[in-house]
């Protein structure tokens, strides 16, 4: 069956389902909470829980856990259980090898033939200097790599935008790439802190420790453990483009 006939009988099983527990709690006074997520990368149903009167005030006042936290959590597990795990770290890769691919054709002639390499976090940076911008990344879902989104339904999200070229990389006019700048220019001398070219910092020259990439799957993966590092502010200033 279609991803469309898959979820209209997901949901309406669960109507069935809800139904019934409502049923059996005004008969015999019972609490229930259920908690339903997808179990493949391409499945468009989203992850959604379903609660008795208060019983999710459990989960937030005993269990300091609020359900929406539950449920991504639980989704995130079930991307990370036998074939699915793949399923999203495939889609991850792909996402982030057609972004790189795009960006790498719109800024090949930029800089006398060195690639300017894609950097989320110093995305700002990288459209000060080179007049490098985008248009349809998909809405609520933050511009990174995709290696940092461990959602289900927001990287499917993001990977249909880029297949359909619904996202691109832009060029900016010289009159677009001007008034940024004066933009730009005008909240930095105002003492605002925006995402313009660093100084050189007073450690330049002197051995910096190498940390993982955010745009690479394996810093992806220590996030999720919560052992992410913090990048030593050295590396940052020493790498930042100018």
């Amino acid at each position: 069956s279609t991803n469309t006939a898959t979820s209209h009988d997901i949901q309406a099983t669960l109507k069935k389902i809800y139904r019934e527990l409502q049923a059996l709690a005004h008969c015999t006074g019972i609490y229930t909470c259920l908690f339903i997520t997808c179990g493949h990368i391409y499945d468009t149903h989203a992850a959604t829980w379903f609660g008795m009167d208060n019983i999710m005030d459990f989960w937030e006042d005993w269990m300091k856990l609020s359900p929406d936290y539950i449920i991504k959590q639980l989704e995130l597990w079930a991307c990370n259980e036998e074939k699915t795990c793949d399923s999203l770290k495939n889609m991850q890769k792909q996402a982030k090898n057609r972004l790189d691919s795009g960006f790498s054709s719109i800024t090949k002639h930029l800089c006398q033939g060195k690639a300017v390499h894609l950097r989320f976090a110093n995305f700002k940076q990288i459209k000060y200097k080179f007049g490098i911008d985008y248009e349809g990344w998909p809405d609520g879902i933050p511009f990174s790599s995709p290696y940092k989104i461990q959602t289900i339904d927001e990287i499917h999200h993001l990977w249909d935008a880029i297949r359909d070229n619904s996202f691109q990389w832009l060029k900016m006019t010289s009159s677009q790439h001007h008034e940024y700048h004066k933009q730009v220019d005008t909240r930095h001398n105002a003492g605002e802190t925006v995402g313009v070219p660093h100084q050189g910092c007073s450690d330049k020259g002197k051995r910096c420790k190498a940390v993982n990439n955010e745009d690479t799957p394996q810093a992806s993966k220590k996030a999720c453990r919560g052992q992410a590092q913090m990048t030593p502010k050295s590396w940052e200033d020493h790498h930042n483009i100018r």
